[in-house]
């Protein structure tokens, strides 16, 4: 199976979220890094707890079950059995989608948001 990708799409790395962050925040780059590090560590451990983490405006990341199943070996043609798993998901929310469908030069750039009272004033 040929793996799908997106051709010439570029791609945000974590180091160019951790720097985009700390300019809209006004905040270190090390403080960014520890905002992201504590946002995955989150969403990672609700995820494992089973619950899923709504984000409105952006989405939904939920935990999908996928059962066990017979499957067939491709090149011998064997039965194989592949065991249940969990996957984690990401359900895009209606607003980013919406913004997405529209047409590039429409595209308004996303404002940031403002910083909880008492933070972000550096």
């Amino acid at each position: 199976m040929k793996k799908r990708t997106i051709p010439d799409v570029p791609a945000m790395t974590r180091s160019e979220l951790v720097v985009a962050l700390a300019g809209h925040q006004d905040i270190s780059r090390v403080e960014a890094e520890q905002v992201l590090e504590t946002f995955f560590a989150v969403v990672s451990e609700t995820l494992a707890a089973g619950d899923r983490v709504e984000l409105r405006g952006l989405g939904t990341f939920q935990v999908k079950r996928y059962g066990g199943y017979t499957g067939r070996n491709p090149a011998t043609g064997a039965s194989v059995e592949v065991a249940p798993k969990v996957l984690p998901v990401f359900r895009v929310g209606r607003e980013l989608r919406e913004r997405l469908t529209l047409e590039p030069e429409a595209r308004a750039p996303m404002e940031p948001t403002s910083p909880a009272p008492g933070r972000g004033q550096r």
